[in-house]
Order: C-alpha cells, then sequence, then structure tokens
C-alpha cells in the first residue's frame, strides 16, 4: 500500500513539474500575420525550436530558464519572461 502511494505521488510530482516547463503560443507581425521559422530559444541555453508555418511554437525549457528569445531576420529581436507570454508573441519590423 505505501508502495503504490509513492508510485502515484511520484508520478504526480513528474507530470505537475514538466506541465510548468512547456511553453506554448504563436508568433505574428503587427498586422496579425503568423511568421514561420523565427528562432524560439530558452535564454542562456541551447534549446531552441523554429515556429511552423503558421507561427506555432512549442517549446520545453526543462526548468534551464525563465525568459525566450524570439530571432528572425527583418524583425526586432525580443526576450519575454515566460509567465508573460500569451498564446500571441507580436514581433515588430
Amino acid at each position: 500500500m505505501k508502495r503504490t502511494l509513492f508510485i502515484l505521488v511520484f508520478i504526480s510530482a513528474i507530470f505537475a513539474c514538466s506541465s510548468d516547463t512547456i511553453v506554448k503560443g504563436q508568433v505574428v507581425d503587427e498586422k496579425g500575420e503568423p511568421i514561420e521559422e523565427v528562432m524560439v530559444q530558452v535564454m542562456t541555453s541551447d534549446i531552441y525550436v523554429m515556429t511552423s508555418n503558421n507561427g506555432k511554437f512549442s517549446i520545453d525549457t526543462k526548468g534551464r530558464g525563465n525568459e525566450l528569445i524570439f530571432n528572425k531576420d527583418g524583425y526586432q529581436l525580443l526576450i519575454k519572461k515566460t509567465k508573460d507570454i500569451s498564446r500571441k508573441v507580436v514581433l515588430k519590423r
């Protein structure tokens, strides 16, 4: 009984921690149009993803940082805290 309870608590803790490290959103321009191939990188790490053709991204920060860098040629570099990221991230030219 104790072992089963321990396993359940352990699995719950893993899911609780992992869900907090995944950040999802969409990168758009000032007109609200999606921007593809934006590099989304966890600050001070080598973890990054590229946005899809509809500007969407999902990145697992793996607890390594609380800021993301959004970078695309022709747009201003943007750094945002993960807690401040809403569904849409707007990049300016």
